[in-house]
């Protein structure tokens, strides 16, 4: 279990796609539900979901 957490959270850094690095954490907690790393996992979402909307309000902004 940790060791897929820390697969997930080391591919999280090496992408830069947003889109992909959410489904990366989701894919992990459709697997592994009642992971240690839930929290830390739902939480990665709710960040890189909010850094994906930050992005589009500047495109439309520009």
């Amino acid at each position: 279990m940790n060791t897929q957490f820390f697969l997930v959270y080391t591919k999280d850094k090496y992408y830069e796609d947003i889109d992909t690095r959410i489904k990366l954490h989701e894919n992990y907690l459709d697997k592994l539900s009642k992971s240690l790393f839930k929290s830390v996992a739902d939480k990665r979402i709710s960040e890189l979901k909010e850094e994906q909307f930050l992005k589009q309000g500047k495109v439309k902004e520009n």
